[in-house]
């Protein structure tokens, strides 16, 4: 892997995009509850609003990541882990009791997403500590005028 800023770059690209696209994600699956909320069963209202905040929170954070946030990459990081966990507890429960496919379906997806968000978030905070290590030993070695 080349350790150079073009390289973090292309993280910071990649994990923005990545949070963007599973905001979206979570934005259309709320407005399709909320649709149907109004014409099933108010009670699905709460997943609507659910997603709806889930939606902009990875907009938010998107955001930040673009500006190298510290803050902002460890929210990200807590963030997928949980939604991760929620994910795959809920699709282990639909499993064992309900078998609702489309639930599954959107499930798996979300699930796969987080996961992959939450690897790249990894990745870029290693790729991080040995870039900021090789910067160092090479600030070492060249000498002060």
């Amino acid at each position: 892997m080349n350790l150079s800023p073009a390289t973090e770059k292309q993280y910071i690209t990649n994990i923005s995009r990545l949070s963007r696209f599973t905001g979206g994600y979570c934005l259309f699956f709320g407005t399709v509850l909320f649709v149907v909320s109004l014409v099933m069963h108010p009670t699905i209202l709460i997943g609507a609003v659910l997603h709806l905040i889930t939606g902009l929170l990875y907009f938010l954070l998107s955001k930040g990541i673009q500006q190298r946030s510290e803050r902002s990459i460890a929210a990200l990081t807590l963030f997928s882990v949980v939604l991760t966990a929620a994910s795959f507890t809920a699709i282990l429960y639909l499993v064992l009791e309900d078998w609702n496919i489309p639930a599954l379906i959107g499930l798996t997806i979300f699930l796969i997403i987080n996961l992959q968000l939450f690897i790249e978030l990894i990745l870029w905070k290693r790729f991080r500590r040995r870039l900021s290590s090789k910067q160092e030993s090479q600030s070492q070695e060249s000498p002060p005028n």
